[in-house]
């Protein structure tokens, strides 16, 4: 028996889901409140950590977040989306517990809004469907990118059958696979400006800031680097960012301590140094140095000893950059060879004393990512 179209109970009951009424309502909380989302996720993250995720940091996630919701992040590009914020996660340092935290505060947040948006609207030809397909199918999308990026670095590298996706740095466009990674160390009051210049230079360039810490990923060699220098540069290899952030934030430690900009091909040995753990790091230092490295009060003879060597051993220039006579210069060598045996007019003790002030030193080690581990 036929049935007659208009007596099919389904056409009546379930209409399509509303990817149009979805994406335009997304649209429209980007442009009219995107700040107010922001902070809310902000807020309901202080709840959940302890202060590991920036603003920044929040407030790039929820524009990846909106531009899912506004079906601006073609289906097949959607983990390389999350992966590439999976990387900038790992930058920042976040564990693989804040990571996922934050994808699902974001999307609680954005979920509220769009249903708070219909609620107000008088066409109720927007049901929950298309919005929780959305949400179920990124979620699933940005857990697995959080476990394998950031739970690769907890447990150790894993062997992948396949090479990874390209990275997606801007979630409003399918954009090209990062090319380059440059890293550079500021101080404090100086990494917003800094910023600020590199981006009016390199509009879509993906920069995450952590600390004195800032790291950016370019499709093409970044213009105007100098506005970061001293700065390190390396390239990005098998779309691996993560990794090429770790080697520029490595580099940029020696950049730092030598006061100028450098990419990381010309200093490995130096990072496969600092790359050591801590444990080791302050053991080698601790050997070279001993109590200038280990004692407070020969804090003196460790400036002294990192002037000497910069000024390329002339007593005269490093005495005057320390604002001391060169007599005094020439005491405090002498008590630095007592402390530490160090004979810096032979070549292998000047290398070793280099070695062990860039290691202890290079306070900025401490802000660096985590290290992957075998």
């Amino acid at each position: 028996m036929h049935r007659p179209a208009d007596a099919d109970p389904v056409s009546h009951t379930r209409p399509a889901a509303p990817v149009p009424v979805l994406s335009q309502t997304a649209r429209d909380l980007r442009r009219h409140h995107a700040e107010r989302l922001v902070q809310q996720a902000w807020e309901e993250m202080a709840r959940h950590t302890t202060g590991e995720v920036t603003v920044t940091t929040v407030a790039d996630d929820v524009a990846l977040w909106l531009a899912v919701f506004a079906r601006e992040v073609p289906a097949p590009l959607l983990s390389a989306a999350f992966r590439a914020r999976a990387a900038v996660h790992a930058v920042a340092g976040l564990s693989m517990e804040v990571s996922l935290t934050l994808h699902h505060v974001c999307v609680g947040v954005l979920n509220r809004a769009v249903a708070g948006c219909w609620s107000q609207t008088r066409d109720r030809t927007a049901p929950d469907t298309g919005l929780t397909a959305t949400t179920l199918d990124a979620l699933r999308a940005a857990s697995t990118a959080v476990v394998h990026e950031l739970g690769r670095q907890e447990t150790g590298p894993r062997p992948q059958r396949t090479p990874p996706a390209p990275a997606l740095l801007f979630p409003a466009a399918a954009a090209p696979a990062p090319r380059w990674c440059l890293a550079a160390i500021r101080p404090g009051s100086s990494v917003k400006e800094a910023q600020r210049r590199f981006r009016a230079d390199n509009p879509h360039a993906s920069i995450v800031t952590a600390g004195t810490h800032l790291t950016a990923f370019t499709h093409h060699p970044p213009a105007a680097p100098e506005v970061l220098a001293p700065y390190a540069l390396v390239p990005v290899e098998n779309g691996n960012t993560a990794g090429a952030a770790r080697r520029a934030a490595l580099a940029a430690v020696i950049a730092r301590h030598y006061r100028r900009s450098l990419t990381a091909e010309h200093v490995l040995p130096l990072i496969a140094a600092l790359d050591l753990t801590a444990k080791d790091r302050d053991a080698f230092a601790t050997a070279c140095l001993g109590p200038l490295h280990t004692s407070d009060r020969h804090r003196y003879l460790l400036d002294t000893l990192a002037a000497y060597l910069a000024h390329n051993l002339c007593v005269t220039a490093a005495a005057r950059s320390l604002f001391i006579h060169r007599h005094t210069l020439t005491y405090r060598l002498r008590s630095i060879q007592l402390l530490t045996s160090l004979d810096l007019d032979r070549p292998l003790d000047r290398l070793q004393a280099e070695l062990a002030l860039l290691l202890c030193r290079a306070d900025a080690v401490r802000a660096l990512p985590r290290r992957h581990t075998a």
